[in-house]
């Protein structure tokens, strides 16, 4: 399970987290190179990525498309 994004209520976040189920544990991913801090994106993990569109950032509406590899241990977002 992936965690992206979020907000505190009134802080926008770009933390991204994942859920290893046979460990029970969450870790920390980079977030180097990632979309700007957004709450109420849409996110779908198809084939080997992860994309996010949209959501909401300290500017207002946000439409942009990226692209997240979630496998290496460096996580790499790309803008599409």
């Amino acid at each position: 399970m992936l965690v992206l994004f979020g907000d505190t209520g009134s802080v926008f976040a770009s933390d991204a987290f994942a859920y290893d189920l046979s460990s029970d544990r969450w870790r920390g991913l980079s977030t180097d190179g990632s979309p700007t801090a957004r709450a109420g994106a849409t996110a779908v993990w198809y084939g080997d990525a992860v994309y996010l569109f949209g959501g909401t950032g300290d500017s207002g509406r946000l439409a942009q498309l990226q692209s997240l590899d979630p496998k290496p241990a460096v996580h790499l977002y790309r803008k599409l």
